[in-house]
């Protein structure tokens, strides 16, 4: 009987429609990734520099410090914790025609982003203007959030150690996952026209999940793969960051064919 049950599921998986979009997500990860090492990690980058001279944002800028570095490349946070701290004293140095690059590199990226989110959803693209003043308000919000959310747990956790019934509950431990939910379900509300909030809540939340699974499935493989850091030495570091990046934007298109399919059937 379950047999049948199973045989009638694979009888009703349209496989070629499955491998159409398996070759999207992964042709629109690249392209993003592409686009994400020249100009979306130095834009957000710039960003926390400005935050980071901020009174209030001071504060938890550690935090944010480690948030990113552990989950930009979870193997080797040190060595990136590193590299953010140099980058953030070379961007004063920048000069113009630095900050005129990365602002080029990020309206291609925005632009490209917007190309492959109106293929998918078949929406109209918006125009530069539009682009420039979205995405440049989920940049600024994004440092703001994390560390409202980070107060707010602070703040939680404080109440809960008051009560003994309360005290064994870790709450910061619980935040991580949360914030990148919000992350994920913000990034999908903002820049998706017409789709369903709770088809983007679920969605996200998929991310998320998928996104923690695959974190620790990477740091694993990175453990046990010695090959990579025998043949190349130190510029194995530059290969697992370009191969997190890309699987963190396939694990993201994903999520936007699932916010599609979840609408349809909503």
């Amino acid at each position: 009987m379950e047999i049948e049950k199973l045989k009638n599921i694979i009888k009703k998986i349209n496989f070629k429609e499955l491998k159409k979009i398996t070759n999207e997500i992964t042709l629109y990860s690249a392209a993003l990734s592409f686009y994400t090492i020249f100009s979306l990690v130095p834009l957000i980058l710039i960003v926390l520099t400005i935050f980071a001279n901020t009174p209030f944002f001071a504060e938890f800028y550690s935090k944010l410090e480690h948030f990113i570095s552990s989950n930009l490349l979870p193997t080797n946070q040190e060595v990136i914790s590193t590299y953010l701290k140099n980058f953030l004293t070379n961007s004063s140095k920048m000069g113009v025609m630095g900050g005129f690059y990365i602002l080029f590199t990020s309206i291609l990226f925005f632009d490209n982003y917007e190309t492959i989110i109106a293929k998918i959803f078949s929406q109209e693209k918006r125009n530069l203007w539009e682009k420039i003043k979205l995405y440049w308000t989920m940049l600024t919000l994004f440092p703001i959030m994390f560390a409202a959310a980070m107060f707010m747990s602070i703040k939680l956790q404080f109440f809960l150690d008051k009560s003994s019934y309360t005290s064994w509950i870790n709450f910061a431990k619980l935040a991580p996952f949360l914030i990148i939910w919000l992350t994920f379900f913000l990034s999908y509300k903002m820049t998706l026209q017409n789709e369903k909030t709770k088809s983007a809540l679920i969605a996200s939340l998929m991310v998320t999940a998928t996104f923690f699974v695959s974190k620790n499935i990477f740091i694993y493989y990175v453990l046990i793969n010695k090959t990579y850091t025998t043949i190349y030495g130190s510029i194995s570091l530059l290969m697992f960051l370009f191969l997190w990046i890309y699987i963190n934007w396939v694990i993201y298109v994903a999520g936007i064919y699932i916010i599609k399919y979840l609408d349809e059937k909503i």
